[in-house]
This record gives C-alpha cells, sequence and structure tokens, in this order.
C-alpha cells in the first residue's frame, strides 16, 4: 500500500485550499493523514468499527482529533457519555461524534467535551 500519494494530497490540499479537516476509516491514513499535517483535524470515521473505549484510545493515539462511534452505539446516550467519561479518567481529550436525530433531520453534537 502505497501512502505517499495519500500524505502529499493532505499536505498539498491544506497549503493550497486552507483544508482544515478530513474524516479517514483507514487507521493507517489516520496516522499518515495526522503526521503529514499535524494541525489539521483528523476525524475517524464510522467505518472504523468503534464500539469500545479500547478502540477510541487506539485510534486517538494514531492521530485522530473526533471519534466518530461504531453505528450499532452512535444514538446510545448514555453508553457514550459513560465512554466519554472513560475517556476523561484517562485524560483523554478526544471527543466523540454522536449522531442523533431522524433521518429527515439529523444533527450532530459532541459528547464528552461540554457539548
Amino acid at each position: 500500500m502505497r501512502l505517499v500519494p495519500v500524505t502529499s494530497f493532505s499536505k498539498r490540499m491544506h497549503r493550497e485550499h486552507g483544508l482544515e479537516a478530513v474524516t479517514l476509516a483507514n487507521p493507517l491514513y489516520v496516522e499518515f493523514a495526522h503526521k503529514a499535517v499535524p494541525e489539521m483535524e483528523v476525524g475517524a470515521s464510522v467505518l472504523c468499527d468503534i464500539d469500545s473505549v479500547q478502540r477510541a484510545v487506539l485510534y486517538e493515539q494514531l492521530g485522530a482529533t473526533v471519534i466518530t462511534p461504531d453505528v450499532d452505539i452512535n444514538r446510545n446516550l448514555p453508553l457514550l457519555r459513560r465512554h466519554a467519561a472513560q475517556l476523561a479518567h484517562q485524560k483523554r481529550d478526544t471527543p466523540l461524534l454522536a449522531k442523533l436525530g431522524d433521518a429527515d433531520r439529523l444533527k450532530r453534537r459532541l459528547i464528552g467535551r461540554g457539548g
């Protein structure tokens, strides 16, 4: 797998077009995008299947600055709050991004950073 095109593309888009954030589904891409442009927000996609605190910590260690939980737990606010509390207890500042609402009106909310 060649990651050079991904990192060079991220750098160029950030430099030339002001790209501020990306959401990625591949852990290697998360890591390399963060290393290529550390000041850019790197989100871990719902496709990463992050359904536990341990997986959230793994993606945070790879460079994710926003975590989107797995679709199976994405609307379970009590569970997301417990996960956010566990992350805070471990002195981690990466927010969990929850999707709330129905198909007609989808809201996004950060869980864990006072959101």
